[in-house]
């Protein structure tokens, strides 16, 4: 009975086009995820994880029109202000976070940044610029789409049609997700056939270094986040391999740039990577913020659920009608029915 009127009441949101939907489950404002920012041409060398990559026009032309919308671009620690009462807030807000360090955000995201006069966040896995990330993602694209066929786990899977390659990449990508960093250094030497050096070489080409990271640290619109130290499934490692990968993260990176670091990001982010075990440890280690990859709007009530922050995804891939939904509430409700906080 209650699927059953969740799902008519959501029919009636569509229909209205937010006009029920927003007073409601809009909330004071949204938190946005992106990772990459890249021209359409190095874009679109990538098939699966094309949309980890937002086109610099499009990430204008989504500032400025939220901007006519009078939304008002906030930084995480004005959020932090805000769900503690500290501070009011006459508009809806937008945070722009970027996950794990990637040298094009400066590149092609920090000119639109300023352009615009926006703060954004980025979250930096440690393994990032130590240069030993496991860009595993797109190591297996490669080796999808170079490929007949893989073995994996002693099992041959074919690849010769589209839809083969779409359903081994998702396998292989939800069990190397969900491996511990022995498991996976493993994979990516043994599976991937990557040396050290050829993981550091890539590291040097797309990813922030230190030196990088300090000369940006002071920059008025900037702020440095969190996102452990090796991009692992927190929920499926033990929980000391969990613990050592956020604190030493956070406590490396402020060494490294003598900094405070304040905010975090879940690597993955879903509730399949991340649970009240996690949120726990964070809120021990008195991060200010920390943000899921999980669809929800922002509540004036959400402090005590400042440690699992909702956030909606941001690509060329979103369209018009899923921005509004996103804005409105109607995807709120969608994934998260009447609940408020997470």
């Amino acid at each position: 009975m209650k699927n059953w009127f969740n799902q008519n009441f959501l029919g009636l949101l569509v229909k209205t086009n937010g006009i029920i939907s927003k007073p409601l489950f809009g909330g004071i404002g949204h938190i946005f995820m992106l990772h990459r920012v890249l021209p359409d041409e190095l874009r679109n060398e990538y098939t699966f994880n094309r949309d980890l990559a937002i086109t610099p026009e499009f990430l204008e032309q989504t500032i400025s029109q939220l901007k006519k919308e009078n939304y008002q671009f906030i930084s995480l620690d004005e959020l932090h202000l805000i769900l503690q009462k500290k501070r009011n807030i006459d508009q809806k807000f937008i945070c722009l976070t970027l996950d794990d360090g990637y040298r094009d955000n400066i590149t092609y995201g920090l000119p639109i940044f300023e352009k615009l006069e926006i703060p954004f966040t980025i979250f930096v896995t440690n393994s990032f610029p130590n240069g030993t990330a496991h860009f595993w993602w797109y190591w297996l694209e490669e080796k999808v789409n170079r490929n007949n066929e893989l073995i994996w786990k002693n099992k041959v899977h074919s690849l010769e049609s589209e839809e083969q390659k779409i359903a081994v990449y998702n396998l292989l990508r939800s069990e190397i997700k969900n491996s511990n960093l022995l498991n996976r250094t493993k994979i990516c030497s043994e599976f991937f056939e990557k040396t050290p050096e050829q993981i550091k070489q890539e590291c040097t080409e797309i990813a922030l270094s230190w030196d990088e990271l300090r000369s940006y640290k002071s920059h008025e619109l900037m702020t440095i986040g969190a996102h452990t130290m090796n991009h692992l499934s927190l929920a499926n490692l033990s929980g000391e391999e969990m613990k050592w990968e956020i604190e030493s993260g956070k406590l490396e990176m402020e060494e490294k740039l003598e900094i405070k670091i304040d905010h975090f990001a879940y690597p993955y982010g879903s509730f399949e990577d991340a649970g009240k075990r996690e949120f726990d440890f964070v809120r021990q280690l008195n991060f200010k913020t920390a943000t899921m990859n999980h669809p929800g709007s922002v509540f004036s009530g959400s402090y005590k659920s400042r440690t699992f922050l909702p956030r909606y995804p941001l690509g060329n891939n979103i369209n018009q009608e899923k921005l509004s939904n996103y804005l409105n509430g109607i995807q709120h409700f969608s994934t998260n029915g009447w609940k408020r906080a997470l």
